[in-house]
């Protein structure tokens, strides 16, 4: 298994347990705004990105790098895994994924809010990433882009329906082709 691979495997465990215990009223006060997303995930002293940083033993540093959201580096420095948090999917391919074609670690996640299934969306991001390769230096083939899609969403829970958080992951190779995709979970239920 690449270290790609093994960071992502990691990093996508670690995201799903943390988001597996929030209470009704975390997720409510989490996912009700933008900000409060944004918040969630990329607060330096305790936000999810901290907590998985430190459960992985790596460090989250304080300050943005490179006008990257995130950056998860081992104690030398060195950079692991590159992170952006997009709220608005129509901003992913044009600013966000290309950010992260720019930098060079091991693993690289874009995390977004959007109705999914997609087809033409996970197309056209999976071709950005062959594109980036044209672009831009190549990459290891052991590099790993990992894909994570959050939407709130009617779901079946024990005798109706309840509004849930629903997270799709999946993982693509520099050269486009998709090496992981996880069933949907929905990790959490809104307050009734």
């Amino acid at each position: 298994m690449t270290r790609g691979l093994k960071l992502w495997n990691d990093f996508a465990s670690e995201l799903l347990r943390e988001l597996r215990v929030l209470s009704p009223e975390q997720l409510s006060e989490f996912w009700g705004t933008v900000p409060g997303r944004t918040e969630f995930y990329l607060n330096r002293d305790c936000g999810l990105i901290k907590k998985i940083a430190t459960r992985m033993g790596m460090r989250f540093p304080k300050k943005e790098n490179m006008h990257i959201d995130g950056e998860l580096d081992r104690e030398d420095g060195f950079p692991e895994i590159f992170i952006e948090v997009e709220n608005y999917v129509k901003g992913v391919a044009d600013s966000e994924l290309e950010k992260l074609c720019y930098v060079r670690a091991p693993l690289k996640v874009l995390i977004t809010v959007c109705a999914w299934p997609n087809e033409a969306l996970k197309s056209r991001w999976l071709q950005d990433v062959r594109d980036c390769q044209q672009k831009w230096l190549p990459e290891s083939a052991e590099v790993v882009y990992g894909f994570i899609i959050g939407e709130a969403k009617q779901e079946n829970k024990d005798s109706g329906k309840r509004e849930g958080l629903k997270f799709h992951l999946f993982a693509a190779s520099p050269d486009g082709e998709i090496i992981d995709e996880r069933p949907a979970e929905v990790v959490a239920w809104f307050p009734e």
